[in-house]
């Protein structure tokens, strides 16, 4: 019998800021709704290869090009 997982869409912000100098500034929010993946009989109790479990996340990078 095949089981149906339920549907999974979260959204993610990103902006990005050019400096002087060759300089970038980087910010974002991955799932920033903070959605949990729906359920799948499986033994992480959710489908690895098309969710993640990790709630909201931030990341910032400072990049230099030389």
């Amino acid at each position: 019998k095949l089981f149906e997982v339920g549907s999974f869409l979260t959204h993610d912000l990103v902006y990005r800021l050019s400096l002087p100098s060759e300089t970038t500034l980087t910010a974002a929010v991955f799932n920033f709704t903070d959605r949990d993946p729906p359920l799948a009989r499986l033994e992480l109790n959710y489908d690895p290869f098309i969710t993640n479990p990790i709630g909201r996340s931030f990341k910032v990078a400072l990049s230099k090009r030389f």
